[in-house]
């Protein structure tokens, strides 16, 4: 997978997070367009749009992006649609999962894996993983959930502040919130 667009959009948040863009809100649940994931936030998920992936190597054909910021965290989902053929078992999950890891970690002075974690989730396959990115003060928390339904992966990353108990209970209530099923409340 590319990761590069990935690594961009997260390296430029990266910088700016902190500034607060959206008002803190309600905590609602929102669905990703007519699909069946959904997740809980602080204020509305914005659609970031569309993206055609021109790499004719890549597995993915386009993207569906979404985002979220506040004070506290940062959140971009990302609807990877796969070549007809592409599959997103547990197996394809890792390959994702370490792609992400990669195309956000580019530039770190540091990164450290806090932990990962493969499962399950209404029914289809899953995982969370969770990074420190750099050092000190400036370091960050990146989190990231993925499922996988056919061809497509539904990826959360969620970047909050590792000092911060509010940044990071906010990162951790967002990934807890991931469900796959219509309905949900």
């Amino acid at each position: 997978m590319n990761s590069s667009r990935i690594a961009l959009a997260l390296v430029g948040v990266l910088a700016v997070t902190g500034l607060g863009l959206a008002a803190q809100d309600a905590w609602k649940r929102q669905y990703l367009g007519k699909s069946a994931f959904s997740v809980v936030l602080p204020g509305s998920l914005e659609s970031a749009g569309e993206t055609k992936v021109e790499d004719k190597e890549d597995w993915v054909v386009k993207t569906d992006d979404y985002t979220f910021e506040n004070d506290d965290v940062f959140v971009l989902i990302t609807v990877f649609h796969g070549k007809a053929g592409t599959v997103a078992s547990d197996r394809h999950l890792a390959t994702v999962a370490k792609d992400l890891v990669t195309g956000i970690s580019e530039g770190e002075d540091a990164v450290k894996e806090l932990g990962r974690k493969v499962g399950k989730l209404d029914e289809k396959p899953t995982v969370l993983q969770s990074h420190l990115l750099g050092s000190g003060d400036t370091a960050s928390l990146f989190k990231s959930f993925l499922l996988g339904d056919g061809n497509k992966v539904f990826a959360v990353m969620a970047v909050g502040y590792p000092n911060d108990p509010k940044s990071v209970a906010a990162v951790d209530r967002v990934l807890g919130s991931v469900r796959y099923k219509m309905g949900v409340q």
